[in-house]
């Protein structure tokens, strides 16, 4: 099922406002909590947008937010942004830590691959991500107090 004319309209302009530069960062900062809480493709794609901007604290929190949203079809823009030794430390980290939310077993491949990682916030993920990727029922998942949702 789709999105409704008026949730196109919702996220288009939370979109525009994002990737505003006009936009203070306080006001870019709500706007990805609201798309976070929206969960659709559209969404995601407007954070993963918000992943080109120039601040280092709006990226990783895009980052954040993607992770929070669980989706596994973010894991490449996210996998990208791991990969990238230009990006920040912290952008880098919480890549991977978005991909360790995902919990899939190829997105915990991909974290794990970045253990050995010459950033040492980027080595450490892997090691808080396994310890979170499991549930109670043993299933591969994020557990929410792992990644500040408790």
């Amino acid at each position: 099922m789709g999105l409704s004319g008026e949730q196109v309209l919702l996220v288009e302009r939370l979109r525009s406002k994002l990737l505003d530069p006009a936009t203070s960062l306080a006001a870019k900062h709500r706007v990805l909590f609201a798309l976070r809480g929206l969960s659709t493709p559209e969404s995601q794609r407007a954070l993963e947008a918000a992943l080109r901007d120039p601040s280092v604290l709006l990226r990783h929190e895009a980052a954040y937010c993607l992770g929070q949203q669980q989706r596994e079809a973010a894991a490449t823009v996210l996998t990208e942004i791991l990969r990238d030794q230009q990006q920040h430390p912290m952008v880098r980290h919480e890549a991977a830590e978005a991909l360790g939310a995902i919990g899939s077993p190829q997105c915990l491949s991909l974290v794990r691959a970045h253990c050995a990682d010459d950033c040492l916030e980027v080595a450490q993920t892997y090691d808080r991500c396994s310890s979170c990727a499991l549930s109670q029922d043993g299933s591969h998942g994020h557990h929410r107090e792992c990644h500040g949702q408790a």
